[in-house]
């Protein structure tokens, strides 16, 4: 005996369960569910009536188990990757060119405005924003009093400010 629509019709909403109970996501169930009487309706060997059941939910089993199979030798090979980890990939988060034109004039601006303080200003400027010294540090290199390093970083970066403001008017 074949499978017939009366038999899906019988034994589908059990096997639909089953299939749930398996994949534990609806749409998964939903594809094993379809696979399971796609092979059922090809099934080429004679079956007693009895015995459908079974061979449904054996079917499925074995459907899910070829798919486990296949999925665990696939993320063997190439793991899987969140849907927000392949956006990070696909999208360009480099700088674009005009961002970069932009950047390089910026920075020409700080370096112009950097070389046009005085010498006080910008040695202090200089030391405490590249070389990374703290104001005891800068006071000790210079030979200088510690309020005197913070009062010339100050007003430094007050010209330093004031110059960039210009350039951006220009």
């Amino acid at each position: 005996m074949k499978f017939t629509n009366e038999m899906i019709q019988e034994y589908g909403p059990s096997l639909y369960r089953f299939c749930l109970t398996l994949t534990r996501a609806k749409d998964l169930a939903d594809d094993l569910y379809q696979e399971t009487f796609i092979l059922a309706l090809n099934y080429s060997q004679e079956i007693q009536e009895e015995s459908f059941q079974s061979l449904l939910f054996r079917l499925a089993h074995r459907k899910w188990k070829d798919k486990q199979r296949k999925w665990a030798r696939r993320n063997k090979l190439a793991p899987e990757v969140s849907s927000e980890e392949v956006l990070n990939y696909l999208v360009d988060t480099s700088p674009s060119p005009e961002d970069q034109v932009m950047e390089k004039q910026r920075a020409r601006d700080v370096n112009k405005a950097i070389l046009d303080l005085e010498d006080a200003y910008r040695e202090v400027i200089l030391l405490f924003y590249m070389g990374d010294y703290s104001m005891k540090e800068i006071a000790d290199l210079l030979s200088l009093p510690e309020g005197t390093v913070k009062s010339r970083l100050f007003y430094g970066k007050k010209k330093l400010k004031l110059a960039l403001k210009e350039y951006e008017n220009d």
